[in-house]
């Protein structure tokens, strides 16, 4: 079986979580939700506890893309993650697993990625920590911030992250319609039109990264990704995990598909819809 890049962060959360202290909060009874969410936000649009001052989490999910980008690959670190296609935040709070590969379970494990990985925030993080100091948000805050405090505030405001609400006209109903005769709902499905499942598209140019072999040593995991919801996935073009497929015709070429233009503009204009979008895609 392969090693797990995530396995040491992980290790670390679970200490985190399990460690108690004074200084701390209660996280079931102190507090109420919005004073989380509160200093989540701000900690999410911080800039100050990278190594330059100018990276925060918003650098690579950014919210006028649905907190995704348009890079067709970002990030990778020190624990061997390969860079990949950013995936948007938004109904993240539904996911079981998050990455491509799954190989984590929660949003306070996947928080510590950036904070402990050089090539993100690059510095170690009670060192970004002690950057804070100061700030107004964590004056009215009124409790010591630590890692374990970091993380779990940060959960709690992506948690707030909601999909957009479709917007259910006539392209939306002639779109549906196309997409259940062609059966896509067999792996996007449910509310957010993902199956939270990995599949291995034949058709994708295969590369270093193996997906979620990575993750269980089953070679039949071998290249295969999370399905990635289609609500979100107009609002941050290039597609796919590693940001290969630069437009939709693209997209369903790897999908193992070749779409006439008029399906194509059909499907354009569904994704529009789930998206919350009725404009025309931008030029």
């Amino acid at each position: 079986m392969p090693w797990n890049p995530y396995l040491k962060l992980l290790g670390l959360f679970w200490v985190l979580m399990s460690c108690n202290s004074a200084s701390n909060p209660s996280f079931e009874t102190d507090l109420d939700s919005a004073a989380w969410v509160e200093l989540g936000k701000s900690l999410f649009f911080e800039t100050a506890w990278s190594k330059n001052g100018d990276v925060s989490c918003a650098h690579c999910h950014r919210p006028e893309f649905g907190f995704s980008d348009t890079l067709p690959r970002a990030g990778g670190n020190a624990f061997g993650v390969p860079a990949r296609n950013i995936p948007s935040l938004l109904g993240v709070s539904r996911k079981t697993l998050l990455n491509w590969d799954g190989g984590v379970r929660s949003l306070e494990e996947q928080a510590l990625i950036p904070l402990h990985a050089e090539g993100d925030f690059g510095l170690p993080p009670a060192q970004s920590l002690q950057r804070l100091q100061g700030k107004d948000y964590l004056e009215k805050w009124g409790y010591s911030l630590n890692l374990r405090t970091a993380v779990t505030a940060l959960a709690r405001f992506q948690q707030t992250l909601t999909l957009p609400e479709p917007v259910m006209d006539k392209h939306y109903q002639i779109g549906l319609e196309w997409f259940q005769n062609q059966n896509c709902q067999q792996c996007h499905a449910g509310p957010s039109f993902s199956d939270g499942k990995f599949h291995r598209l034949k058709a994708v140019k295969t590369s270093a990264d193996l997906g979620r072999y990575r993750i269980t040593g089953i070679p039949q995991d071998s290249f295969a990704f999370l399905t990635p919801s289609l609500c979100t996935s107009w609002l941050s073009p290039p597609f796919l995990h590693d940001g290969q497929a630069q437009n939709l015709n693209e997209a369903m070429q790897a999908h193992g598909l070749e779409l006439s233009q008029g399906e194509i503009q059909l499907l354009e204009l569904f994704l529009q819809r789930l998206a919350g979008m009725a404009a025309e895609p931008p030029s």
